[in-house]
């Protein structure tokens, strides 16, 4: 009696990589609430909207390459 060759079940397609790593999307995330609160908190001590976007995104930029030396791989 002769069997049926049987194929080997196929393998799922491979997804391609995200644009972002979860790594990066966190730190981008985290310097995104903390220039908002440091925004928020300069608009209510100043009532100057100018300064406080400013400020926030000052402290966004900064807070950038202090989380990735904190966060490391």
């Amino acid at each position: 009696m002769h069997q049926p060759v049987v194929p080997p079940p196929a393998l799922p397609p491979e997804e391609p990589p995200g644009l972002l790593s979860m790594r990066t999307a966190f730190i981008l995330f985290a310097a995104l609430v903390a220039g908002a609160v440091v925004g928020g908190l300069t608009y209510l001590s100043a009532a100057d909207l100018a300064a406080a976007a400013l400020a926030g995104l000052g402290g966004a930029g900064l807070c950038i390459p202090a989380l990735h030396a904190l966060i490391k791989k």
